[in-house]
C-alpha cells in the first residue's frame, strides 16, 4: 500500500495494477464499515479525498500500456476522508521491496 502517490509510471507492471486495485478495494470498505482504509488513511499510506484522481492517473498509465480498463470509479457516494500519503516513506519502502519499480 505504501506505493500510493508515486508518478504511475515508475511503478512495475504488479504495482501498477496492484494499486489500482487497491484503490476499488478501499473505496467499497468505505461504502461498509471504512475501518480498514481509515486505519490506513491514519497511518499515511492513503489520501481518499484523491481517490478519483489518483484513479484517473493509474487508468492513463495502464492504457499507455497497453491494457485495456473496464472498471470505472465512483466515490460520489462515498464521505470521503482527508488523509496524507507520506511519499518519502512510499518511495524509500518500494525501492527496498521492488526491484522491478527500482529499474522504472
Amino acid at each position: 500500500m505504501r506505493m500510493w502517490m508515486i508518478e504511475p509510471e515508475l511503478l512495475c507492471r504488479q504495482h501498477l495494477l496492484g494499486e489500482h486495485f487497491e484503490i476499488h478495494k478501499a473505496a467499497g470498505n468505505l461504502r461498509h464499515s471504512g475501518k480498514w482504509t481509515k486505519s490506513l488513511t491514519r497511518k499515511g499510506f492513503l489520501e481518499p479525498q484523491n481517490f478519483l484522481s489518483r484513479h484517473n492517473k493509474l487508468v492513463i498509465e495502464m492504457e499507455r500500456r497497453g491494457f485495456m480498463h473496464n472498471s470505472p470509479l465512483n466515490v460520489s457516494d462515498i464521505d470521503l476522508p482527508d488523509g496524507n500519503v507520506n511519499t518519502e516513506m512510499s518511495v524509500r519502502d518500494l525501492r527496498k521491496r521492488c526491484g522491478e519499480c527500482l529499474k522504472r
